[in-house]
């Protein structure tokens, strides 16, 4: 949990220092965790500690953070939207036809992507009961209550989440693989 707490409050001093910078092309921040270069660039923003302990690469649709936790090793976060982030693990299926909204991979032990369709949810579900046991998941609860069907499933430590929604005429689809710590 310290290190979840840790990491997110690292991101948001990224983002504050991204939002402090916006006015000039390049500007110096200083931290908690040091001073924070943020670097306004053609392709975006870039954001770096002089210690290297942590980074950001942003534009609008996409970007890369990567902070040093307390053991020294690197946390990594890319995401993306209108698409699945390069690296999104391909044995989870993807319905057709649905719209990516957002996708993420964090440290290559966890990705979450969130889709959105005018299907009906019980054709969403129908195809994850079909598609996930083609790719290997074993389907090990499904529930269903208040406009919200849900879908576990498991292959080895790594567990996997589908949730599936309406809201008017759109029905959101919600992954969610993470991976079991050791």
């Amino acid at each position: 949990m310290k290190h979840t707490i840790r990491i997110l409050s690292i991101t948001c001093v990224l983002f504050c220092a991204v939002a402090l910078a916006a006015c000039s092309d390049e500007k110096t921040v200083s931290s908690p965790q040091g001073d924070i270069t943020v670097k306004e660039t053609s392709k975006g923003i870039e954001v770096k500690s002089k210690d290297s302990s942590m980074s950001m690469e942003s534009d609008k649709k996409s970007g890369h953070i990567k902070v040093k936790n307390q053991d020294g090793n690197n946390i990594e976060m890319t995401y993306a939207a209108d698409k699945l982030v390069e690296g999104f693990p391909d044995d989870i299926p993807i319905y057709s036809p649905a719209a990516i909204k957002t996708s993420q991979i964090m440290s290559g032990e966890h990705a979450i992507a969130t889709l959105s369709t005018t299907s009906r949810p019980e054709a969403v579900q129908t195809f994850y009961k079909s598609a996930l046991p083609r790719t290997g998941w074993a389907i090990e609860n499904e529930m269903a209550m208040n406009g919200m069907i849900m879908l576990q499933g498991k292959k080895a430590d790594t567990n996997l989440t589908i949730q599936i929604s309406k809201q008017a005429d759109e029905t959101t689809i919600t992954i969610a693989k993470t991976d079991e710590e050791k």
